[in-house]
């Protein structure tokens, strides 16, 4: 159905722990942003309402891209959660009583499901859940109360829908993977790229960059004139400069901090190998786009990885390693890669939200 003729007083509500605080903030869960975005866009009949529990830390409501937001303003604190909680409730009710819910989408197999489940089974509204990170692991302590059949569950990858069956025998009733929004990539081939490898990602314990920084000393050892660059903020940044001085790598590796997204892409289009080490990846976002941008994507097996010639999924270090020096010396085209788009996201969740 086309989204001009949806049902304009249809109402669907997003829980979701985080959301951008305004149309600048690109970098927070730019996944979860487009998705919003392009619903909105394709489906302007919708009522589209996004409940935050944690980010932005201001309370209150706000617009962002016509759409109405609130943020319980949670700050991710232990003590203040039930009243964190409360908040959610209280607004669940006013929109409901003003304009009757259709539909819970809930993000992350966390509180925004328990809260989303517990809603909607008092209220016979439809709960969607999506599987969309580390929620999927046995260490997710939501999983042991959530009623994981009272709810639609869709895995954001195989490889989540995978995880969460090893950790609750639960499969999840479908996989829809998250595409880009094409008119945010300008992928236009760039025949000179000045850096060899790039990471991108936060710098944090499962991202995996001490093992990036010993790969590319490695490779350095064959190609001692590589060119590494790795963009990405976390608690771990003071530990990786301090790997990259001891091991001599400070001339190889140039590190950027956190950029706006728009930037982040400039530097994938400069770019020859996209290398990911993190051992766990719901669906690798960034996989999506550095092959947009015509780069050579090496990783592990996680998240979705489409079947391309440029995508090399490897089993260990070594296998990483041999596949780098052996892309180095390669002759590589940047042509960019076709890869699924947002707007076929929104018409699968479209089907399952019966607009």
């Amino acid at each position: 159905m086309d989204g001009s003729s949806a049902k304009l007083n249809k109402t669907i509500v997003i829980l979701t722990p985080g959301f951008p605080s305004d149309e600048a903030d690109t970098t927070c869960i730019p996944t979860l942003q487009d998705y919003v975005a392009t619903l909105h866009s394709d489906f302007p009949g919708l009522q589209i309402i996004v409940l935050t529990f944690q980010y932005p830390y201001r309370a209150g409501w706000y617009k962002w891209s016509g759409i109405d937001v609130f943020s319980a303003r949670g700050k991710d604190s232990k003590i203040f959660r039930l009243n964190t909680w409360m908040k959610i409730r209280t607004q669940l009710k006013r929109i409901h009583r003003r304009k009757g819910i259709d539909i819970l989408h809930s993000f992350w197999l966390s509180e925004a499901s328990l809260l989303a489940q517990q809603f909607a089974r008092s209220r016979n509204i439809k709960h969607i859940a999506t599987l969309f990170g580390q929620d999927a692991l046995p260490s997710n302590k939501y999983l042991r109360v959530l009623n994981l059949s009272s709810m639609t569950i869709i895995a954001n990858s195989e490889f989540t829908s995978r995880t969460l069956y090893k950790s609750t025998h639960h499969r999840p009733q479908q996989t829809i993977h998250f595409g880009l929004i094409a008119e945010k990539i300008n992928n236009a081939p760039v025949t000179e790229r000045a850096y060899d490898i790039i990471g991108v990602g936060s710098l944090i314990k499962l991202k995996n960059y001490p093992l990036f920084l010993e790969i590319i000393g490695e490779v350095k050892r064959d190609h001692p004139r590589i060119k590494a660059l790795l963009i990405g903020e976390g608690y771990q940044r003071n530990k990786i400069e301090g790997l990259i001085r001891e091991t001599g790598l400070q001339d190889t590796i140039e590190m950027k901090g956190s950029l706006p997204r728009n930037e982040v892409f400039n530097y994938l289009g400069q770019s020859k190998i996209f290398l990911h080490t993190s051992g766990y990846e719901s669906a690798g976002y960034v996989f999506l786009e550095s092959l947009a941008y015509g780069c050579e994507l090496v990783c592990f097996d996680i998240g979705f990885v489409p079947p391309t010639a440029k995508s090399h999924v490897c089993s260990g270090k070594d296998e990483m390693i041999q596949q780098i020096k052996s892309l180095l010396a390669q002759k590589l085209n940047y042509e960019p890669v076709t890869v699924p788009t947002m707007n076929e996201t929104v018409q699968k969740f479209a089907a399952l939200y019966s607009l």
